[in-house]
């Protein structure tokens, strides 16, 4: 890690900064610790991160489960500047849901690496759909995206909207429905 810190020094010094500097003497390390935090997702988890699903009666098949609002936060694999926002998530389950902590912290460990947002959510989705082998199951994410905010063309305020969809066609207008009355 000493590279990186050195890295980051000789970064500033490109910039025109003195990494001298009384307020810039322990910006190396601290841009290596928050690298290391925000980039815990290449790590192997001790435990799946969406555990093991549980049964549901046949009656609740009918049924559709919205989970909303789940924050997020990654870095943006071309600017290494954070993207965040929340996750939405419908489903019409076959005969399994997840625990509702379980959303979280699969989405959590996902983001905390070098990707964009369109394939966050196709590696959300993928990865529940596996995991419950419901009817159907749509993610939505609205993200804030840094680089975008901040490249001085006015934009800070856009969204970037992507929706992730597996499973029967005949149910995708429903989800649509469950998630924008949420979202």
């Amino acid at each position: 890690m000493e590279k990186l810190q050195k890295g980051i020094k000789d970064l500033l010094i490109k910039m025109g900064e003195n990494p001298k500097r009384i307020d810039l003497i322990g910006t190396p390390q601290r841009v290596q610790e928050m690298l290391s935090s925000f980039l815990t997702g290449y790590k192997e988890p001790l435990t799946d991160p969406l555990g093991t699903p549980y049964p549901i009666d046949h009656q609740h098949q009918k049924n559709l489960i919205t989970v909303d609002n789940i924050p997020f936060c990654s870095l943006c694999e071309h600017h290494m500047v954070p993207f965040f926002g929340q996750m939405h998530i419908s489903y019409a389950p076959s005969s399994h849901v997840l625990g509702l902590g379980r959303f979280s912290s699969f989405i959590d460990y996902k983001s905390r690496r070098l990707q964009i947002q369109e394939n966050l959510g196709a590696q959300i989705v993928e990865a529940l759909f596996n995991k419950l082998s419901p009817q159907a199951i749509l993610v939505k994410i609205v993200g804030m995206h840094a680089c975008l905010a901040m490249e001085g063309k006015n934009q800070g305020a856009s969204k970037l909207i992507t929706c992730h969809y597996r499973g029967s066609e005949d149910l995708r207008s429903n989800l649509t429905l469950a998630l924008n009355d949420y979202s």
